[in-house]
């Protein structure tokens, strides 16, 4: 199996062994180093998350595995557009599985109730990583005070968890948490754009800097 790690190329037999090697290489390569670890490309399918478990499964057929960094901006941009996906599709879901609850069709303890609570997690996950940068967007906190409320929402459903109250359960889940979530949507939207505009600024001036300085070099004394 082939690491490639930054242009450096690494043979590791295909034991699960290795992604400690693998994660080893990365940490080393992030030290004093303006980029981010992104993710693991292994056979061109983009791993995100959950590396070990996937290699588990997949060790055996993994033929080459890279390690992809980002900038900054670029990790904050792509972990947001990530989250603005899930986002999007667990909107809708909410809301059918409220009329599910309403109308008896499920209850608390849905499988539907431990993905939702799964996903949850998985959004404050991608927040802590962003807020964990030394350097974060701008307006940053307004995203992070939403998501800090939707944690709040959830931590307080405890006694509804322990009674099992479905109703209360879809109460919350439509006037509460779906709000939340409409909110941190809106928010993540609004800070992409920002954080897009400004890559595309930084490289229209880095673009003129290039040109200018070929200009001078063909730039003759009179």
């Amino acid at each position: 199996m082939k690491f490639v790690i930054q242009r450096k190329v690494y043979e590791f037999n295909n034991k699960s062994e290795a992604l400690q090697s693998m994660t080893d290489l990365v940490n080393n390569e992030l030290k004093n180093k303006g980029y981010y670890f992104s993710h693991f490309n292994v056979d061109n399918t983009s791993v995100f998350d959950s590396y070990e478990q996937y290699f588990e499964e997949n060790f055996q057929s993994v033929e080459r595995v890279e390690a992809v960094f980002k900038t900054a901006s670029e990790f904050v941009i792509e972990s947001l557009h990530s989250m603005e996906s899930y986002v999007e599709r667990l909107l809708p879901e909410i809301k059918i599985f409220v009329e599910e609850l309403y109308s008896s069709e499920a209850d608390i303890g849905s499988n539907k109730t431990l993905q939702l609570l799964e996903g949850i997690q998985w959004i404050h996950r991608v927040i802590k990583n962003i807020d964990q940068l030394e350097v974060r967007p701008k307006d940053w906190n307004n995203l992070l005070i939403s998501v800090t409320s939707l944690e709040m929402v959830v931590k307080n459903m405890e006694e509804v968890f322990k009674n099992q109250d479905t109703i209360v359960f879809a109460d919350v889940l439509q006037y509460e948490i779906e709000p939340l979530l409409i909110d941190i949507q809106n928010k993540q939207q609004q800070l992409s754009m920002k954080l897009e505009l400004e890559m595309v600024q930084i490289e229209n001036i880095n673009y003129l800097r290039k040109i200018s300085r070929k200009l001078e070099k063909y730039e003759r004394p009179l």
